[in-house]
This record gives structure tokens, sequence and C-alpha cells, in this order.
């Protein structure tokens, strides 16, 4: 192998691999956004104590989310959060089984076996493994059948 090729042959992996990982990270936050519109949704229709917040709800939960340190979830993030598992309900059926059980046992009422708006009815016995959005993803997860998805 010469010195160019050398150059050329990491040049190449390293662009490769780093569109990969700005995909799967891609693919992490439409979920996480998703999710997070399910249980505002979930807290808007069945919480308990939903009077009390009103419509000041997403104000004070974003108010609450920055002081636990949790950056980049604001009012107007939170709005599209809440949007987006409005306007995509079918994005369920494309989120990992797994993920949506471990992350909707986080939601409380999980336990009591409450329906939920995070796991729906459709995708309580399986479902599919990849994500599919208006931003051009829809590739397996990494990890899931065969590790790192081609580009």
């Amino acid at each position: 192998m010469k010195y160019l090729q050398l150059v050329k042959a990491i040049d190449s992996a390293s662009q490769e691999l780093l569109g990969r990982a700005a995909t799967v990270v891609n693919q992490a936050l439409v979920i996480r956004n998703w999710l997070i519109g399910a249980y505002i949704v979930e807290f808007e229709q069945n919480g308990e104590d939903r009077a009390k917040y009103g419509a000041r709800l997403l104000e004070t939960l974003a108010a609450d989310l920055k002081q636990r340190g949790l950056a980049g979830l604001g009012l107007s993030t939170l709005e599209r959060t809440r949007r987006c598992y409005l306007t995509y309900p079918q994005l369920a059926a494309k989120i990992p089984s797994p993920l949506v059980t471990e992350l909707s046992l986080a939601w409380p009422e999980a336990a009591s076996g409450k329906p939920s708006a995070v796991v729906p009815n459709s995708r309580r016995a399986g479902g599919g493994n990849s994500v599919t959005t208006g931003y051009g993803i829809g590739k397996p997860l990494a990890g899931q059948s065969g590790g790192i998805p081609p580009l």
C-alpha cells in the first residue's frame, strides 16, 4: 500500500462511518421526540393532576426539565414534540418494540395495565425494527438485523 492509498482509505472509512453515526443519531432523536410527545399527550389526556397545570403544562414542564439539566427541551421544542406525536401516530409501528417497551416502563401507569398513548395496542405484542420519517431515515437501527445498516 502506498501512502496516498493509506490517506484515501482512512478518509473513506471516516467519512462513511461519520455518515452512519449521523443517521443513528437522527433516528434516536426522532424516537426521543416522538416519545416525549406521546408522554405529553398521555398526560394531557389521562394525568391525574393535569388540571393543576392546565394551559401552562408545557411552560412548567420546560422549566422543570431545564432545572434537571436537560438542555434543548424548551417550550417550542416541547410543542414540536407534541405535534410530532399527533402528526405521525403511525411512527409507533416503526419504533423497535424493545425500545418502546423499555421506555414506556418509565411511565408510572405502564405497570397498571392501563392503555397508554406511548405503547398503542397494536405494538404491545411486537413490531418493526426501523424508523421512517420525512427526513430520509428508514434504515434499520444499529444493533438490529446485523449491526450498522448500509448507507
